[in-house]
C-alpha cells in the first residue's frame, strides 16, 4: 500500500514482489498481460500500481531507492494535483506522515527519522503546507480535500504574486485551467467541471485575472 513510500523495508519487499510484473501496467508491445504462462494473472498484482514509474532493480542500494521514491513523489505531488481530487488525495497519502519535515516551530523531524527516508525525499510534499510548514486547518467532512486545496491555493496566490516572479508562475500554473471561473461564461465553465473542484475552490485565482487586466491597461 501507500506506506511503501515511508519505510525502507516495505519499499524493498514491495519491489521484490512486483519487479517482474510491472509489465502488466504497460501498453503495446511491452505489455505482458496476454503472455503470462505459468504466472498469476496481472490482476493479482494490482497493488503494484503504486510503483508505476519505478525503473530500478529491487536489489539497489538505499541511495538508489531514495532516488526512485523521490521521483515518484515528485511526479505525484506536482502542481497538477490542485486540479484533480484523486491526484491530491494520492499525494496526501504519500506525504501526511512526513509533513513534520517542513515545520518552522522547532518540531522539524529531520534528525529523528529511524527506518524512514530522509526528509529530502519528500521535498515535493512541501506544497501541502503553508509558509510556517503547517497544514491548513479545515473542518471535518472536507469533501475530496476541497477546503484544504482552497486554503493552499490562497497561500500560493496571495498578494505577493504581484512582486514575485516565482510566486506568480506557481499561481499561474495552478489557476490557468480554471480562469474560466472568472469569465462571463462562468455557468458553462461550472457545468464542464466534471471530476474537478468547484470554481469556489479557485477563488484566490482571481488575483491573476486582476494582474492580467493590470498589464493590459498599461
Amino acid at each position: 500500500d501507500i506506506d511503501v513510500f515511508n519505510i525502507h523495508e516495505d519499499f524493498n519487499e514491495c519491489t521484490e514482489m512486483c519487479h517482474h510484473n510491472m509489465c502488466c501496467f504497460k501498453e503495446g508491445a511491452e505489455s505482458c498481460v496476454t503472455n503470462r504462462a505459468g504466472k498469476y494473472d496481472c490482476n493479482v498484482y494490482d497493488s503494484c500500481k503504486v510503483l508505476i514509474g519505478y525503473n530500478g532493480n529491487p536489489h539497489n542500494t538505499q541511495n538508489r531507492e531514495e532516488h526512485e521514491v523521490k521521483a515518484l513523489i515528485d511526479e505525484t505531488c506536482n502542481i497538477d494535483m490542485f486540479n484533480d481530487p484523486d491526484h491530491f488525495s494520492y499525494c496526501k497519502a504519500m506525504c501526511d506522515d512526513n509533513l513534520c519535515c517542513f515545520r518552522q516551530d522547532g518540531e522539524n523531524c529531520q534528525n529523528r527519522r529511524q527506518n524512514k527516508w530522509d526528509c529530502s525525499v519528500y521535498e515535493a510534499c512541501e506544497r501541502l503546507v503553508n509558509d510556517k510548514g503547517e497544514k491548513p486547518v479545515v473542518s471535518d467532512g472536507d469533501k475530496f480535500g476541497s477546503a484544504e486545496v482552497k486554503a493552499l491555493i490562497s497561500e500560493i496566490c496571495d498578494e505577493s504574486v504581484m512582486n514575485s516572479n516565482k510566486k506568480r508562475q506557481d499561481c499561474k500554473e495552478v489557476c490557468e485551467m480554471n480562469m474560466c471561473c472568472f469569465s462571463d461564461g462562468v455557468d458553462e465553465c461550472t457545468d464542464n467541471r466534471v471530476d474537478k473542484y468547484d470554481c469556489d475552490v479557485y477563488q484566490a485565482c482571481e488575483i491573476m485575472d486582476s494582474f492580467q487586466r493590470h498589464l493590459r491597461s498599461q
